[in-house]
């Protein structure tokens, strides 16, 4: 859902033609746009309650089927967090619903069954997973060539406890097609940082890799 909702934040013309953003003036227009663009960076930056308080003020129902998830929008509860509430804007403009229709499959993950999108709306590179990759690759090369004496140092130096200095430590040992794809922002939806937790330790092997991640 959370994909889904970002997409549609930064689709200029979904935005200009479901939301009316189209019949504001310029300049009201640029501004909401980038409140927009702002917006969709705090949902896919952040995480927890913050993440959660943001989609419950404009989301307001989801239904889930055996084949597709209907996120029922509040578009006036979107103006108002674009700061576009109060702009003059003919009221047909201002339907207050809007429905996002996406459609869901069943993924196997290990031993696990998700239920992840059928048809990613874009390709959006994670940041965060790419993050932990980078210092992945840097942690675990400090420890080859001895510019530090072990994961506690690192732990200690980052402010972080060992097993997350080691998890992301796991990443350096990723397959090459993996790496490249996450890179891109290819890979599927349910490869994320919470499913490196899940698969924890990660396995040496690339095949055993992609089984426990259920990467196809």
């Amino acid at each position: 859902m959370i994909e889904a909702v970002y997409a549609l934040l930064i689709d200029q013309s979904r935005l200009m033609d479901q939301l009316g953003l189209g019949r504001l003036r310029p300049d009201a227009l640029d501004a909401a746009l980038a409140a927009s663009a702002q917006l969709a960076d705090t949902l896919k930056d952040t995480t927890g309650h913050e993440q959660r308080d943001l989609l419950q003020a404009i989301v307001e129902r989801v239904e889930i089927g055996p084949e597709r998830v209907i996120v029922d929008m509040n578009t006036i509860a979107i103006w108002a967090e674009l700061g576009a509430q109060d702009m003059r804007v003919d009221s047909e403009a201002r339907d207050p619903h809007l429905q996002l229709t996406i459609p869901i499959r069943l993924a196997r993950r290990g031993s696990e069954l998700k239920l992840v999108m059928a048809d990613r709306p874009e390709t959006h590179r994670d940041r965060n997973l790419i993050g932990r990759l980078a210092k992945g690759y840097l942690w675990f090369e400090e420890l080859r060539t001895g510019a530090v004496s072990s994961l506690a140092a690192i732990a200690e130096r980052e402010g972080i406890t060992v097993p997350m200095v080691r998890r992301a430590c796991d990443l350096a040992f990723l397959s090459t097609d993996m790496i490249e794809a996450i890179l891109a922002g290819e890979q599927p939806i349910e490869i994320n940082t919470e499913a490196f937790k899940v698969a924890y330790p990660l396995p040496i092997g690339w095949e055993e890799q992609r089984r426990v991640l259920g990467y196809s």
